[in-house]
C-alpha cells in the first residue's frame, strides 16, 4: 500500500474491487481506516464514481463505507453521495437496494425525492428490505408510524 495520498487515490478503484467480492468482517472497518488516514476528501470523488459506475459489490462496499463514515463522523460531508444513492435505491439488484437503504438510514436529514424512493420500497420491495425501508421512514420522522399505520389500515394487506 502507497503511503503518498496521491498514489493512493489512483490506486483506489483497484483496491475496492479487489475487496469488494467476497468481503469479510473487518473489510469496511480497514477500508475507511486507509481512506480517512490517506484523506476522506481526496478520495471521495473515486468514491462518487464507483458507486455510480462499478459493478454491484464495488457499489455495495462503497456505500458500507459511506454507513462507516456517517456512524464515526457524522454525514455532513456525504451530501454529494445522496442523490447517486437514491438511484441506487431502484438498482435490480436486491443486495444493492439493500445497501442503499443502510446508507439512507445512517443520513440524519433526507430530501423529499429520498423519503418517496423509500416509501416505494417500502410498498413495493420484498419484505425484508421493505421493512428496511419503513425503518428508515420511522427513524427520519416519527409521524410516520400513524401515516403508515393509516395506510396500513386502508390497504388489503
Amino acid at each position: 500500500m502507497p503511503s503518498d495520498p496521491d498514489a493512493f487515490v489512483q490506486q483506489l478503484p483497484g483496491l475496492l474491487r479487489n475487496l469488494a467480492d467476497p468481503t469479510t468482517p473487518h473489510t469496511v472497518a480497514e477500508l475507511w481506516c486507509r481512506i480517512s488516514a490517506f484523506d476522506w476528501d481526496r478520495s471521495a470523488p473515486v468514491l462518487l464514481g464507483e458507486l455510480q459506475t462499478g459493478p454491484a459489490p464495488v457499489q455495495c462496499l462503497v456505500m458500507e463505507v459511506l454507513v462507516e463514515e456517517a456512524e464515526l463522523n457524522g454525514d455532513a460531508g456525504l451530501l454529494a453521495f445522496l442523490a447517486p444513492v437514491r438511484q441506487l435505491l431502484e438498482h435490480p439488484d436486491r443486495l444493492v437496494r439493500g445497501a442503499a437503504i443502510g446508507v439512507v438510514r445512517s443520513l440524519s436529514t433526507l430530501d423529499q425525492e429520498t423519503i418517496e424512493a423509500l416509501r416505494r420500497r417500502a410498498a413495493e420491495d420484498e419484505l425484508l428490505l421493505a421493512r428496511e425501508a419503513l425503518l428508515a421512514l420511522i427513524e427520519q420522522d416519527d409521524a410516520m408510524v400513524e401515516e403508515f399505520a393509516r395506510w396500513l389500515g386502508e390497504s388489503s394487506w
